[in-house]
């Protein structure tokens, strides 16, 4: 579910490269299953990592919960980041690209589509997700905003 390119990824140390398996398995676990699916038995195991791994990083389910839909959401934003820079320069003429590039990474995945939606179903019940969801929304949407201003700018009065 990493939607950074990798040359673009900050290199990292192997504890954290452990924290990011973790957090990645347990969104691919949420998509296949839903968070009702996610225990920290069900995380370690599909990772091929200790037990003791996940509740070193976590110290609860819901925190792991918490934890994966954060990451999910930086993801999201900086592939949304990415696309932006990547179309800058294209001018009038890129609007229609940039969106539809937008439009199939959303709905590229079906895993990642399932996640999603288990996230707002998650963000329904948990005030910190839904804060993190909100703000992750607002985010997008005005980073959106700012992409089409650049390359289609209204015409001046």
């Amino acid at each position: 579910m990493n939607t950074l390119p990798a040359a673009t990824r900050p290199s990292r140390s192997r504890s954290d490269e452990r924290r990011l398996l973790l957090l990645e398995t347990t969104l691919r676990l949420v998509a296949v299953g839903g968070v009702d699916g996610v225990t920290h038995r069900r995380v370690a195991q599909a990772a091929g990592v200790p037990l003791g791994s996940t509740t070193y990083y976590v110290d609860s389910r819901e925190h792991l919960l918490r934890e994966a839909f954060r990451h999910y959401l930086q993801q999201a934003k900086a592939a949304q980041a990415e696309l932006a820079v990547r179309f800058q320069n294209q001018g009038s003429a890129g609007v229609v690209d940039f969106l539809v590039e937008v439009t199939q990474r959303e709905f590229e995945d079906e895993s990642t589509i399932r996640a999603e939606y288990e996230l707002t179903l998650f963000a329904s019940r948990d005030a910190a997700v839904a804060e993190q969801l909100h703000d992750c929304d607002e985010w997008i949407v005005g980073n959106l905003a700012r992409t089409l201003r650049r390359l289609a700018p209204l015409p001046r009065r």
